[in-house]
């Protein structure tokens, strides 16, 4: 690594940002030195913040190379903390491979190690408090952090408002601020489904589970070991991969665009929708920066399942998630299915007549109605009062959806006077007993539909409503 200039010379211009100085990748600013293809001249000075003069923060070095690799060896052991790895140093491959910005994100409950998976993952880099942000601390900013090729990341995403979070996604995908790199985030649920914005699931591929596993005793003794050595031994994996790219740059990138290449070919040739050929981009630059790394030295992975098929399996289901429309009303049926000890077995034709609500009926926050010994029913009546009552559970229902659906075709709207309840006898007899219940109908064709698509829901959405 070569040392900047004591005094910025008159003829080179201030870089705005570290990281490479322009797409070619043969010139590498870091803050303690700069790496250049052989014959190349000093093509950009280091960079200071315009505002006050102060040199920006930015990843360094501290340790060894040998020092952090034992924490690799722990991690190693678990997919979710090696895929973050993977996912952050492809940072450095964008330009070269022409990749658009992307980001992953993890998904689990609280103290399962997400932010201990991030600061693995941000370590390839420097120290992990200057590129970690936490959305409860810190708003996001116009300009994000200088870091060039490293990514961005945000922790605790539920803590964002949905405003926020589809911005700060559209903007980090879009290269906001002429910035190239990925980003990643932990959350306890998946952005696309905070924001309910389909575009959002193009964009990310979100990793659902613990990241250290089910047990969690083992887990939080890894996760605690991995966080202690990464504090002493940081910024050497990207130093390693940015120094041997700029050094064998000629032979190398015509390499690395061809294993993309091959592999991207490979994906599209196993899954095929229009969300997952741009997932298969990503995974592919994924792929062939994770190759780099292991020839450069990184312990191989050894959990059951590879970093990368839990990526492809992640990209997968964000792919399918993407069309948020059928998603929603499929976890709704999902969740009737579930709820079907409150359904009332009897017959519905459009309008609901007094035999079809007899005097058991539970209340009227209800949804469903057929027997399953005697299944002669037509529709399935939901409630508007039943959706309110709900919505939590519900992932992805939205009450925008309602329309959508029925100009597809999954449910007719009715008016409150169209859906009636009574508990008596008739409603003539009995009509200060009857209530008036907004709502709509599903038709039992489409509900089979939805139920055959289940199979293929996100397994977390089976466990929590099973058949």
């Amino acid at each position: 690594m070569k040392q900047y200039p004591k005094k910025q010379p008159s003829s080179i211009p201030r870089a705005l940002d570290w990281g490479w100085t322009d797409d070619s990748c043969t010139q590498y600013l870091h803050p303690d030195g700069y790496l250049t293809a052989e014959g190349l001249g000093l093509q950009c000075y280091r960079p200071y913040d315009p505002s006050g003069g102060a040199l920006f923060k930015a990843p360094s070095t501290k340790g060894t190379w040998e020092g952090w690799v034992e924490a690799a060896h722990i991690a190693a052991d678990y997919p979710h903390i090696y895929s973050i790895l993977y996912v952050s140093i492809t940072s450095l491959l964008l330009p070269v491979l022409g990749i658009d910005n992307f980001g992953v994100e993890l998904c689990a409950r609280t103290s399962t190690g997400k932010t201990t998976a991030l600061n693995f993952g941000l370590s390839a880099w420097g120290r992990q408090e200057d590129l970690l942000e936490c959305w409860g601390r810190t708003p996001i900013r116009p300009r994000d952090r200088r870091f060039g090729a490293a990514p961005l990341a945000k922790d605790e995403a539920q803590l964002a408002t949905k405003g926020l979070l589809k911005k700060w996604v559209y903007q980090s995908s879009s290269g906001g601020h002429n910035r190239r790199g990925v980003f990643l985030s932990a959350g306890e649920s998946a952005s696309g489904k905070e924001t309910h914005m389909e575009g959002i699931y193009a964009r990310v591929i979100s990793l659902h589970g613990p990241p250290f596993g089910q047990n969690p005793y083992d887990g939080g003794a890894a996760a605690e070991e991995v966080m202690e050595i990464c504090k002493q031994h940081f910024g050497h994996l990207s130093l390693r991969m940015a120094g041997y790219m700029v050094e064998h740059h000629e032979r190398l990138y015509p390499a690395l665009q061809a294993s993309y290449l091959g592999r991207f070919a490979a994906l599209i040739s196993r899954e095929s929708s229009g969300v997952f050929r741009r997932h298969a981009k990503y995974l592919a630059a994924i792929q062939v920066a994770a190759d780099l790394a292991h020839s450069l030295g990184l312990p191989t992975p050894r959990s059951s399942l590879s970093p990368l098929d839990l990526l492809f399996r992640g990209a997968t289901d964000s792919a399918g998630s993407a069309n948020i429309l059928r998603r929603s009303f499929v976890e709704l049926c999902l969740f009737l299915r579930w709820r079907q000890s409150s359904f009332v077995p009897a017959v519905i034709q459009g309008v609901a007549t007094a035999p079809a609500f007899h005097a058991a009926y539970p209340s009227a926050e209800f949804a469903g109605i057929w027997d399953h010994e005697s299944p002669s029913w037509e529709d399935i009546v939901v409630s508007s009062r039943f959706l309110g009552k709900n919505q939590g559970p519900l992932f992805t229902w939205h009450r925008h959806h309602l329309r959508r659906w029925e100009a597809l075709g999954y449910v007719t709207l009715r008016p409150k006077n169209m859906i009636q309840m009574s508990r008596g006898l008739s409603p003539e007899k009995n009509k200060h007993r009857s209530v008036l219940l907004g709502g709509f109908l599903i038709p039992r064709h489409q509900y089979e539909l939805a139920i055959e698509e289940a199979p293929t829901a996100h397994p977390v959405l089976l466990a929590q409503y099973p058949s």
